[in-house]
């Protein structure tokens, strides 16, 4: 069954990214789940919306199929091995099932991206961007699913001797229900230009886009940035105990996290070649060098989940 994908931006200069956002033609429309059908025509899904008697199509991106099957926590990246009719009636009882009177569904140039609860709260990519353009932004990434703001270089350390490393800030949105917005410290290792996001428990919490009230969200963000830039010195120790601890005590762990986001496939040759007996420290880098053949959203899975690793 084919969805259409939107524009990827990797790693991309603050204005290019601005200047997509302001360019494109963004409705949200409101309508009753009963209301709602997908269908397909010469195996490309639309969402097909029944008003007053009248019928309006919208091409499916891929991002509002995922959208609807993780409603009830279908496993969203085995859809694949669906036949194109089990696809259909899987999305179509999903629909069925959702115990809402109207629900809010988002389209851009005439496409489809996303179906969420009216509950859901707005805080729109540039709203984020502009709120945070005193920091200093150095790049962007962005797809339909997330986006990534990398500010400035905030710190620069040395946590393992000659592996010198820049800090700055991570912030993270999405517009369509995949991801809770969340400010996390960034690591740069200048070596390699390997990077990781570190998330530190009860300091950079995310926050979900549902059921908060107007401006909640933006002041969630000031204050998390703030506790972000007085916890750096957690990270960079963290970074140095890692030199000291084996990888191997992570290993069936960190399998299984890393099948989780890239598939079965490719996770058996992420690790390939990888000498266990190496440090914590090893295995990160190895994890971030990775992550950089990916999509905006499985490198920032896979740059959290090294975070994660060192943070533990």
């Amino acid at each position: 069954m084919k969805t259409l994908l939107g524009k990827e931006f990797k790693e991309s200069s603050p204005i290019e990214v601005i200047d997509y956002l302001k360019s494109q033609d963004v409705k949200v429309y409101t309508a009753s789940p009963s209301d709602m059908e997908f269908k397909s025509n010469l195996g490309q899904l639309f969402l097909q919306v029944y008003d007053e008697g009248l019928s309006f199509e919208y091409p499916m991106r891929e991002s509002c199929l995922k959208k609807t099957l993780k409603w009830f926590s279908f496993p969203t990246e085995k859809y694949d091995f669906l036949q194109d009719g089990t696809l259909l009636a899987i999305c179509n009882d999903t629909l069925k099932a959702i115990n809402a009177r109207n629900l809010n569904f988002k389209v851009i140039n005439s496409e489809v991206v996303t179906i969420n609860s009216p509950y859901y709260t707005t805080f729109t990519n540039l709203d984020v961007i502009k709120s945070v353009l005193s920091l200093g932004i150095s790049k962007i990434s962005l797809n339909d699913y997330i986006m990534r703001i990398y500010t400035e270089e905030k710190y620069k350390a040395e946590p393992v001797v000659g592996d010198t490393c820049g800090f700055g800030i991570n912030i993270i949105n999405s517009e369509t229900g995949f991801s809770a917005l969340s400010v996390e410290h960034f690591i740069l290792r200048y070596t390699c230009v390997n990077g990781a996001t570190a998330h530190i428990q009860g300091v950079n919490e995310r926050k979900n886009h549902y059921n908060l009230p107007a401006g909640e969200l933006k002041n969630f963000l000031f204050e998390r940035i703030d506790k972000v830039e007085s916890s750096r010195k957690n990270v960079i120790f963290a970074l140095k105990k890692s030199s000291d601890e084996p990888a191997e005590k992570y290993g069936d762990n960190f399998f299984y996290k890393v099948d989780a986001i890239t598939g079965k496939q490719q996770s058996k040759d992420f690790f390939k070649g990888f000498d266990w007996k190496k440090s914590k420290y090893d295995l990160f880098n190895l994890i971030t060098d990775k992550a950089k053949a990916y999509d905006v959203t499985k490198r920032y899975r896979l740059e959290r989940l090294a975070g994660e690793l060192i943070m533990n």
